[in-house]
Order: structure tokens, then C-alpha cells, then sequence
């Protein structure tokens, strides 16, 4: 009786072995594959989110750069007539502010060595350095007002796109009422010479807010960053217009440079980020969208799964026991 009962003994701690080392390993296995298929599904996920969210923003820029072509356009054809006022090119600069959305302000100007304003009849519109710059603004209200503005020769609106010889969306800039704002410039030519500039500026406030508000995947942020790696949408209001620095810097500079995405991880918060490079028709630059997506979206179907496989193993340890 004793032999039989340290036998069934044995027989039964051998069997619960076995039956736990099965449940260990199954339990592994499992997280293992959860954490595989979890990782590639969000990826993907995270991935079409922030193509998404690019086109979005290509969609307010392309509309900014289509403006900026078509009164570019306008303005080549009235300088070949040779005998129009500037005070028509000034009324028709107006009409643009009002006919695109996302416009805040339409504008031209000269050369500083080769004046454009000498095209077009009359002194209307001449800066207080004697250039044709013409700009008209729209307010929220969408009351517009003329000015007229100096023409720096080392801006990066002015300097980029003569220096390319094709239009260029300029690295946006806050202005003195703290509007994000950036312009679309387009080199004017007249028989096949640049003889000129003419543009339009976008608020970048409305995009901006926009993206913001975003939380994809319950407690993700939405980012964007400029082709210079400044905060346009930054993680928090302190580095608006700031490069980014840290976690990722180099992946952020490559992806910038080569327009591919990238995946930075390594944050103390276990959080992942998509950078995901985007440039619309006729921006000729790069901006880049940034999806940030908390740990909990990777781990938390994990922790499912070996829940639900350990919960499974123990009922049938349970089962073999008795």
C-alpha cells in the first residue's frame, strides 16, 4: 500500500510537471507571437494614420501652391501687354485672398536688380524703397488690407526660390501677432527669364489645431515638423518652432533628407513614433507627420493573450490533477 501510494504520488507530481512545463512554454509561445502579430498590426495601423494625416496636410498646402501658380500666371500675362496699371495688378492680387480658404495673404514683387514693377504703368504700390510689392492680407473676419513690404534679398522666401529656379514653400515663421504662418513663392518669368516674384502666405494655425486635437489609438499624439526639423505641431507648447532633439534626432534628419519613414523608439514612456515624410505637387520640400503611439497599444493585447492561454493551461492542469 505504501509502494502503491509513494507511486501515484510520483505518477502525480510527474504529471503536473509535465502539464506546467506545457503551460510555461505555451504561455511563451504565445507571447511571443502576440508581441510578432501586435507589433505589425499597429505598425500598419500607425502606418496608413500617418499617410493619412500627410495627405491632409497636402491638401491645404497643394491648394496654397495652386493659388500662388495661378497668380503667377496672371501677373506673366498682364507684364507681356506691356501697357497695364498697376493698379489692375493690385486689384487683381486682391481677388486671390478671397477666393482661396486657406489663404491669408497674396502678394509680388520686384527684383532687386531687375525690376518687375517696371512692367506694368504708374507708381501704385512702390515700397519705401521705390519696389513694386504689393501685398494684400485677409483678418479671420475676411476683411482685407493693403500694404506694401520690404524686400529682403536674404529671406528664405526671397533667396531660396531665385537660387532654385522653381517655386519653394519657405520654412514657416511666427509672425509679430504670433501667427504661424508660410508662403509659397513662384518665380515669375517673362520670356524665360525670372523678372520677378509673386506668392501667397497660409496660416498654419487652423492645420496645426487640427492635428493637435488628433489622438489616434486612444492616447496617441499627432505631430508634424517642417523640412528644417522645427516643431510645427510640437509634443508641448514650450517647443513650438524648436528643432527636435533627442530620441530619434537622426532618424528625424534622415527622413527629411531621404523622404522615408522611420520608427523611433527608446522613450522612457514605452512609446513608439511613426515619422512619416510627405511633400505636395509644386512644394518642392519635405515636412514630415509624426504618430506617436503609447505603449499600451502594443502591450496590452499582449498581456490578453498570455492571460487568456494561462487561464486556459490551468484548467487543464486542474482537470489532470484530479
Amino acid at each position: 500500500m505504501r509502494t502503491e501510494g509513494s507511486l501515484s504520488t510520483r505518477l502525480l507530481l510527474t504529471t503536473g510537471a509535465m502539464v506546467g512545463l506545457t503551460i510555461v512554454l505555451s504561455v511563451a509561445a504565445t507571447a511571443w507571437n502576440a508581441a510578432r502579430r501586435t507589433e505589425a498590426d499597429v505598425m500598419t495601423l500607425a502606418t496608413e494614420k500617418a499617410a493619412g494625416i500627410a495627405r491632409s496636410a497636402e491638401n491645404q498646402i497643394t491648394e496654397a501652391v495652386s493659388a500662388g501658380a495661378t497668380l503667377t500666371a496672371s501677373l506673366s500675362g498682364l507684364a507681356v501687354k506691356r501697357d497695364t496699371q498697376r493698379a489692375d495688378v493690385i486689384e487683381m492680387i486682391k481677388a486671390v485672398p478671397s477666393a482661396f480658404p486657406n489663404v491669408f495673404g497674396a502678394w509680388m514683387c520686384d527684383l532687386a536688380d531687375r525690376p518687375a514693377g517696371e512692367l506694368f504703368k504708374g507708381t501704385d504700390g512702390a515700397n519705401d524703397a521705390g519696389l513694386f510689392a504689393p501685398y494684400w492680407t485677409k483678418s479671420a473676419s475676411g476683411e482685407l488690407s493693403f500694404t506694401t513690404f520690404t524686400v529682403d534679398q536674404k529671406a528664405g522666401w526671397y533667396a531660396a526660390p531665385l537660387a532654385a529656379q522653381k517655386s519653394l514653400i519657405s520654412e514657416p515663421y511666427q509672425s509679430e501677432q504670433k501667427d504661424l504662418i508660410t508662403s509659397i513663392t513662384v518665380p515669375m518669368r517673362l520670356d524665360g527669364k525670372i523678372v520677378g516674384l509673386a506668392g501667397v502666405d497660409i496660416k498654419l494655425d487652423k492645420l496645426a489645431s487640427s492635428l493637435s486635437a488628433m489622438r489616434p489609438f486612444e492616447g496617441g499624439r499627432v505631430m508634424l515638423l517642417s523640412n528644417a526639423g522645427n516643431w510645427l505641431v510640437p509634443p508641448d507648447a514650450d517647443a513650438l518652432m524648436k528643432p527636435y532633439a533627442g530620441i530619434g534626432e537622426a532618424d528625424v534628419k534622415a527622413a527629411l533628407a531621404d523622404g522615408k519613414m522611420r520608427t523611433v523608439s527608446g522613450f522612457d514612456d514605452g512609446s513608439v513614433r511613426i515619422v512619416y515624410p510627405f511633400s505636395a505637387p509644386g512644394m518642392n520640400t519635405t515636412w514630415a507627420a509624426v504618430v506617436e503611439v503609447p505603449r499600451a497599444v502594443f502591450v496590452d493585447p499582449i498581456y490578453a493573450s498570455v492571460f487568456e492561454t494561462l487561464v486556459s493551461g490551468l484548467l487543464v492542469l486542474a482537470a489532470a490533477l484530479a
